[in-house]
């Protein structure tokens, strides 16, 4: 084989790798609407996304209703956990 024959090779893997990960992003893919009434399924390469109602980000917990009230319930948690495992002086 000669180096033009190694390139074409790894090419074609690159790019049947690419496909995969493509299929593989599709079914990793989560969708989440926020305040909407449109209940639509959304489509990716002809499959359905899946359907979230909350998620965080960069520790702040985003639902589909737009509120905070699960954010500031979450950080109180964890500020009752931290400040019960502290020590009295």
């Amino acid at each position: 084989m000669g180096a033009d024959d190694e390139f074409i090779e790894s090419e074609f893997i690159g790019e049947r790798d690419s496909v995969e990960s493509r299929a593989t992003k599709v079914k990793k893919t989560k969708e989440m609407r926020i305040a909407q009434t449109n209940k639509e399924p959304l489509y990716i390469h002809n499959e359905i996304t899946e359907r979230a109602t909350q998620f965080t980000y960069l520790g702040t917990i985003i639902d589909n209703t737009g509120g905070t009230e699960a954010d500031i319930k979450g950080r109180v948690r964890k500020a009752q956990v931290a400040f019960s495992a502290l020590n009295e002086i």
